[in-house]
Order: C-alpha cells, then structure tokens, then sequence
C-alpha cells in the first residue's frame, strides 16, 4: 500500500487475491451476457463504457419513492424482492447499501445493491464483500489523512513569474528569445526547513461500523472499429446530497 502522486489517494497492487479477481471475471459475465437492447451504454463514451451495475438507475425520486418511517429500518438481501417496486425510477438520488464491518474486519452486506438482483447474483455480493474488505485499509489511510494533514506542506511553491533567471540580451532579441527559451536558467526555490509532523493516535479505524456504500461495475470495451479509450475527466462521484466521502476503484486488465 503507498501514496500515489494525487494527494488524498492511496493505491496498490496486491491487496486482492487472485483468486478474487478469477471469482470476479467469471460472474462479471453473467452480467454481460444480456440481450443487446438491454445494454446500458455509459453516455458520452463511444459505447465503450458498458455500465453493468450503476445507481442512477431505479434511484430514489423525492416525494415518489415510498420510504419507511423508522429510520432503523433497511430492507435487507432475503426480503428485497418485496420491494423492488419502491426503488423504480432514474432521476435524483443514489440508493446506498448497508455494509456492515465487524470488530476483525470482516464484511458482509445487509441489503440489496440497487440493480444488482440480491438471490440470481448472490454469489457476486459475496465477492464484492471480499473485495471491500481489502479495501479497508486504504480508506482507513485516506480518512486518517483526511482529518490530520490538511496542514502538513507537502509541496514548494515557486512564483510563475520569477522562475527563471534574467539572461543577457544581444542585438539580435528574435534569435534571444528563441534560444533562452530552451537554455534559460531556472531559478531553484528555497527549501524549508522540515519539521516532524506531529503524530496522533485517533486513527481513523472502519472496523466495527456500518457503512453507506454505493455500488458501481462497469467494463470498458474496445473493438478493431473502436479500439482507442481516450479514458475520463476527473471527477467528484454523486451529489451534495449523496454525501460522498471516499471513493475506491478496483481496476481489472
């Protein structure tokens, strides 16, 4: 596990099994294996995003989507069927789903994935309960950095516009320009001093909590007609509303 060059990710290369990965590809299928005309084609993407569990669909629409009262309430695996009704639409908020992480860390979930049929795929939400497992401790690392590194500098700051240094000129200026551009000296900032962080025992721990978690599978396609990715923009996932804190992605060559 280590830090990536974005501040606030943390990545690696062998938390998951390959025996994980194996039981993944192998029940991924069944979710490819769809009539044509049921395909949910990311939009935007050339069809080559091809969306196979993704929580705008069936979402939860204000004032239309029945909700239960008692807030200590969730519909878990065994009866979602009965309320699949309640969940049917495509606009507004992301339904979440209950993850419940004991003391040694292991996960289980405890309700249904939003179009993710709980009993035909009951054997891909145990593989997504072993995958989210592994993935505790970079969301530990992450919230931990969250809460106590927002003031540890990390980076020099060097002014654009004294970045490099005065050269002098001849009569000819055009032929200056062209070669000081490539041989200009550049000014090195100074280096702070470093000073120790201060460390702190309040690690974030998810261990022993119940978490919110929205689901998301997608496979990108490429073809002889269609074979370059040219990839995504950086982007926030969800809504204000959706209250996001963290986002994991497991990708799978």
């Amino acid at each position: 596990m280590e830090m990536s060059v974005v501040d606030g990710v943390w990545q690696s290369d062998e938390l998951i099994s390959q025996d994980i990965k194996q039981s993944l590809i192998s029940y991924v299928i069944i979710l490819e294996n769809v009539p044509e005309n049921e395909q949910d084609w990311h939009p935007g993407t050339n069809k080559q995003i091809l969306d196979l569990v993704h929580p705008s669909l069936f979402c939860f629409v204000n004032q239309i989507t029945r909700v239960i009262n008692d807030k200590n309430h969730f519909i878990n695996v065994d009866n979602a069927l009965e309320h699949i009704d309640y969940t049917r639409s495509n606009v507004y908020q992301w339904i979440p789903t209950e993850f419940n992480i004991s003391q040694d860390g292991k996960v289980k979930i405890e309700s249904y994935i939003n179009n993710l049929h709980p009993i035909q795929h009951k054997n891909l939400y145990q593989i997504i309960e072993n995958i989210f497992q592994c993935f505790i401790p970079l969301f530990n690392t992450v919230l931990t950095d969250l809460i106590y590194n927002q003031n540890i500098p990390n980076q020099i700051i060097v002014d654009p516009y004294q970045r490099y240094a005065d050269e002098s000129s001849s009569d000819n200026q055009d032929d200056d320009d062209d070669n000081n551009h490539h041989r200009r000296t550049i000014i090195q900032p100074d280096v702070e001093e470093f000073q120790i962080p201060l460390s702190t025992n309040s690690n974030i721990n998810l261990c022993g909590r119940k978490l919110q978690i929205i689901v998301k599978l997608a496979n990108i396609i490429l073809t002889p007609s269609n074979p370059k990715y040219p990839g995504g923009i950086w982007h926030d996932e969800g809504m204000d509303n959706e209250h996001i804190i963290a986002t994991g992605i497991f990708l799978l060559f």
